[in-house]
């Protein structure tokens, strides 16, 4: 499930003009990597995720959604 969440997530971070992020995933774990300038961004960043969510098949309720303000977005799946 986390590789199509990568992939999803990376075309539309693209499409959305979010094309600074690198992405990474293993079982349970899609790590966001940004290239931020200033940590300012990374609101941005966070909402551009969430949006994803809103807007994808995955339900954000099997997701904790943590990162370090510092250019480090992780998605760890939870669901079931």
């Amino acid at each position: 499930m986390n590789e199509e969440l990568a992939e999803d997530l990376r075309d539309y971070l693209y499409d959305e003009g979010f094309i600074d992020a690198q992405i990474e995933q293993d079982d349970e774990v899609t790590n966001i990597y940004l290239d931020l300038p200033n940590t300012g961004n990374y609101d941005t960043h966070i909402e551009a995720v969430e949006s994803f969510f809103a807007q994808s098949v995955f339900d954000v309720e099997d997701f904790e959604i943590d990162g370090d303000y510092e250019g480090h977005i992780e998605i760890t799946y939870e669901g079931e």
